[in-house]
């Protein structure tokens, strides 16, 4: 398949003399799955060649949502402003247990035609269900890594995790990847911590965990180990050869920034999951600082509640300012950049993440003929403080096109919306 993009802007990621290069005027050719050529010349190609007038339109790699759990959009809006507990005990926690296949298929599915929609090409999971999401990235043409949540309830089905991880890494032509799920420090045991770590390291399967979401979890753990919830993944191996995705990273403290920096690591930093449940702001600017690596994610839709990326860059960019008391912290493309280039390496995607021949084509294209992208002085500012999802027009993942002119070609969008209201009724409301 050859894709040919004319007559655009393009935001390539490249750096020069350590800056993103600003977006330029130029011409995209795809062949295959990869970019082989971009710039201001337009190359020959077949009379076969899907043809895309990108007038009015910006280029750029696709973001990533480094953390997230898909299947819960099934929950979305379902008991909004509780107590985080009250609100897992009583509400979410029931419907889970009732939880079966084709509801998690209904799910999964709802998640990745939104996240399509909104401009995520590749995204981060940790939940349950994960042969049935791993069907729906196959079938939609997304790009993920998967994680099967485990804790030390479920402890006795960690043989089957790893199968999976092993089984799955590399599956949808190389679209999918996986990681090791352990769910939180307060919800796993040292022994479970250590085990996994030393499973992650045997086969060399990425980790990915919940760390220093909230107060309670860290007065939690040092009422139980006398440490920070970094100190106790330190001291069960969790950094020693692995690599691993920390979500929310809120209360990390300057010792434990010590443990992180310089370790194969990213924190995903999750802004708009940690204002609605009042946990708190991640330390971003000071991790930054450290030359720790910083994504993004969106946590579920029920703690968000949307997958809206370009929610999440604004966001961050925001609440660092506000936190940090100074305008000038994380600025416009140190914000972009933890939505790609952060997600990239979190996610161990080591082809994707610039638009420059070579790459694989993820990418997605930006309609600016819009009233609040008006007028132009820095296209990337506009990216982070005025763009927001419904300004996707296309979207490309490994040189295949699953959305153009705002419609999905590769999922049945009314189908997905019918199909996963009748999972949340009777999930929710059915005795």
């Amino acid at each position: 398949m050859t894709t040919v993009i004319k007559n655009l802007q393009i935001l390539s990621m490249e750096k020069a003399n350590g800056s993103i290069i600003p977006p330029f005027a130029g011409n995209i050719l795809i062949e295959g799955d990869r970019i082989s050529y971009i710039g201001s010349e337009l190359p020959s190609y077949s009379q076969q060649a899907e043809v895309i007038d990108g007038s009015g339109m910006l280029a750029m790699p696709g973001l990533v949502n480094a953390h997230t759990h898909t299947i819960m959009t099934l929950f979305r809006g379902y008991g909004d402003d509780m107590e985080l507990m009250s609100w897992l005990q009583d509400r979410i926690w029931p419907i889970e247990a009732k939880l079966v296949a084709t509801d998690a298929k209904a799910g999964a599915a709802l998640a990745v035609a939104e996240m399509v929609k909104s401009g995520t090409t590749a995204f981060a999971d940790m939940y349950i269900f994960c042969e049935q999401l791993a069907e729906v990235v196959e079938t939609s043409g997304i790009r993920a890594s998967i994680a099967e949540g485990i804790t030390d309830s479920s402890m006795g089905k960690l043989a089957k995790v790893v199968d999976f991880a092993r089984q799955y890494q590399g599956a949808a032509n190389g679209r999918i990847t996986t990681m090791l799920g352990p769910h939180a420090t307060f919800t796993c045991s040292k022994e479970l911590l250590t085990k996994i770590a030393a499973i992650g390291r045997q086969y060399q399967i990425p980790l990915h965990i919940h760390l220093a979401e909230t107060l309670t979890e860290i007065d939690m753990i040092i009422e139980r180990y006398q440490c920070t919830p970094t100190q106790l993944l330190e001291s069960c191996g969790f950094f020693e050869g692995n690599k691993s995705l920390l979500a929310h990273g809120v209360y990390i403290s300057d010792a434990d920034m010590e443990i992180l920096a310089g370790k194969d690591l990213t924190v995903v930093h999750n802004p708009i999951s940690n204002l609605k449940l009042a946990s708190g702001i991640a330390p971003v600017a000071d991790l930054l600082d450290r030359g720790i690596t910083v994504a993004l994610g969106t946590d579920s839709a029920c703690s968000n509640n949307n997958l809206d990326m370009f929610e999440e860059i604004k966001a961050a960019a925001l609440v660092a300012k506000v936190l940090e008391l100074d305008p000038t912290a994380v600025p416009a493309a140190q914000a972009i950049e933890m939505a790609i280039t952060g997600g990239v390496k979190a996610l161990g995607l080591e082809q994707v993440g610039q638009l420059k021949a070579g790459m694989k084509a993820d990418l997605i294209l930006i309609n600016l003929n819009k009233t609040h992208f008006a007028p132009v002085h820095d296209l990337l500012s506009h990216l982070v403080y005025a763009a927001h999802g419904d300004d996707v027009d296309t979207v490309i993942v490994n040189g295949k096109t699953l959305m153009r002119g705002r419609q999905l070609l590769t999922m049945d969008e009314e189908k997905i919306i019918y199909e996963a209201q009748k999972s949340a009724n009777r999930l929710c409301y059915e005795k």
